[in-house]
């Protein structure tokens, strides 16, 4: 009995092992799962990068705010998007990674508190798991930072985001021993701007109505985001003292953020729009430590960055402390607004061809109630001409006989003659009147983009050319945008089908490789003495199968 129950007990023992394997097992299986799908790599465009073999350092330092001290730190962080020959350590990359996560960890948890000091414990830290997830990580990669325009193309194929996000942190932090905390700071408040704020808060409320019990002071959450209270005080302080310029809000604002964290806002390279009565305007996004993006539109760069600055000033004060300026202009010009919208963008100001039809004569006769109408280049040759074209009518009638014409007699004198012998009124002619000059543009912004405009009248003539050069650089505009959300949707979209079709091959390899150790009698087809080649696509379905290859086609054809 004794025997009985210790092999009772041992069996118990070894079952509970197992089980305790297999949960382990499957929970790590599951957790290696999502961390895939958290951390998957996206997709890297070779046209996205440089044509240089070197990283360009000072438009990189110029894009992100922040100039290296020891280079080799930048290298080691950016090791996933270098070529071999630039990469440094992957080993320091990854130490750099590590670092880096705990620095945003820190810097997160601060903003939250700051923001939100009202919320419950449970609520910032739902906050914060979704801000910084490696999917939230690659997405302010992907919109607000991209360094890629300065980078050599490394040759490979995919890249995790979030890893360089974290490694830059890192080599930030480090590379300087008495303000890497503050120089962090500032460089994680500009890439996760308020827009992704929002939209994680906003996440937050979502999960949070949907499990009411989860929190009672439901009336705590708000959509809207505040500002930061720090900031807020600066602002409004300096305000009492009486240091605001009406007229320049773009410097208060350089002051305040100088005094918050010695951070200097960033206006964006100009859009081009039109307002309400058609006319161009121009908008941009101030960015800013504590800013995030914020918008602003006038008829002019500078009027759009002062009413950036002044929508950025009333948010971070929460309150409005500087009326906007309303868009009511009406002597906007296309001209002006091209030539400044190529100063802005550094393109070659608008070459400039201008045609001018000679001014030219305009007579009248009538004869046989018709009215013959000629031009010329003067009063005696516009009549000579309309005088030929009545002639030749007449003659073509049959009421003229060409021996009326005669060699050395000029057509005015010629139908002068018919009109006396069939004793007709007198021959006359309108009074000869000039026409205007037509002026005739065409304007050429950078070879690609060439507007025409005809017109008597200069100014609308030139108005025209411009006018068609605007509308073909705002279509140029809307296509270059819609072509960058397509690269984003892209990345993605192609790195899941490569994922799954990979993971099907990997899957029928395995299988291959089994069925090589334990061999089964082949298939042999009639007409052949040897097993036919097995495909490296799994045995699904025909359809599913050409719907994957189809998919993948299109997305490379794409690229």
């Amino acid at each position: 009995m004794n025997q009985s129950g210790t092999k009772l007990k041992s069996f118990i023992l070894k079952l509970l092992l197992n089980l305790a394997i297999v949960s382990g097992f499957c929970n790590f299986s599951f957790h290696q799962c999502l961390a895939s799908k958290n951390k998957e790599s996206y997709h890297l465009i070779e046209e996205n990068f440089s044509q240089s073999d070197e990283i360009d350092l000072k438009g990189l330092y110029r894009h992100i705010h922040y100039e290296f001290q020891d280079e080799t730190l930048l290298k080691a962080a950016l090791h996933p998007l270098l070529p071999v020959n630039l990469q440094n350590s992957q080993l320091k990359h990854q130490h750099l990674e590590f670092l880096g996560d705990a620095v945003l960890g820190l810097i997160i948890r601060e903003r939250i508190l700051e923001l939100f000091p009202d919320q419950p414990r449970a609520l910032h830290n739902d906050l914060y798991v979704l801000l910084t997830q490696n999917k939230t990580l690659a997405e302010v990669y992907k919109n607000n930072l991209k360094i890629e325009a300065y980078l050599p193309y490394p040759g490979v194929k995919t890249c995790e985001y979030c890893n360089v996000i974290e490694s830059l942190i890192g080599a930030i932090f480090s590379d300087n021993q008495q303000n890497g905390l503050l120089n962090s700071r500032k460089f994680v408040l500009r890439i996760l701007d308020n827009a992704m704020l929002e939209e994680m808060w906003h996440e937050v409320l979502k999960s949070r109505k949907s499990h009411p019990k989860k929190l009672k002071s439901q009336t705590l959450l708000s959509d809207e985001i505040p500002s930061s209270p720090k900031l807020a005080k600066i602002i409004n302080d300096l305000v009492q003292a009486g240091e605001l310029d009406t007229g320049n809000p773009k410097s208060f604002l350089n002051t305040a953020l100088t005094q918050f964290c010695n951070d200097m806002p960033e206006y964006t390279s100009p859009f081009i729009g039109v307002d309400e009565g058609d006319r161009p305007v121009f908008t941009v996004h101030v960015i800013g430590a504590g800013i995030g993006r914020i918008q602003g539109a006038g008829y002019t760069v500078d009027e759009a960055e002062q009413e950036a600055a002044k929508a950025a000033l009333n948010f971070l004060a929460q309150r409005e402390i500087i009326a906007s300026t309303p868009l009511c202009s009406q002597s906007q010009t296309y001209t002006k607004f091209i030539n400044e919208y190529c100063h802005a963008k550094k393109l070659s100001l608008p070459s400039i061809e201008k045609v001018i039809t000679p001014l030219s004569f305009v007579a009248k006769v009538q004869v046989e109630n018709q009215i013959f109408e000629a031009t010329g280049p003067s009063k005696k040759k516009a009549e000579e001409q309309a005088a030929q074209n009545a002639y030749q009518y007449l003659t073509g009638i049959g009421k003229a006989e060409p021996q009326f014409l005669d060699g050395s007699k000029q057509y005015r004198s010629v139908l002068r003659e018919w009109f006396d012998q069939k004793k007709i009124k007198e021959l006359r002619f309108e009074k000869a009147t000039h026409s205007l000059p037509l002026y005739n543009f065409i304007v050429k912004v950078n070879t690609n983009f060439i507007g025409k405009g005809s017109s008597p009248l200069k100014k609308e003539a030139r108005e025209k050319a411009y006018r068609m050069v605007f509308e073909k650089l705002l279509k140029a505009q809307e296509r270059g945008l819609s072509y960058q959300e397509d690269l984003k949707s892209l990345a993605q979209y192609t790195k899941s089908i490569e994922v799954i079709i990979a993971r099907l091959n990997e899957d029928k390899e395995a299988e291959l490789k089994k069925e090589e150790s334990f061999p089964s009698q082949p298939v042999v087809h009639q007409g052949s003495t040897s097993s036919p080649k097995k495909p490296l696509l799994p045995s699904i379905s025909n359809r599913s199968k050409k719907k994957l290859q189809k998919n993948l086609k299109k997305a490379n054809n794409n690229q």
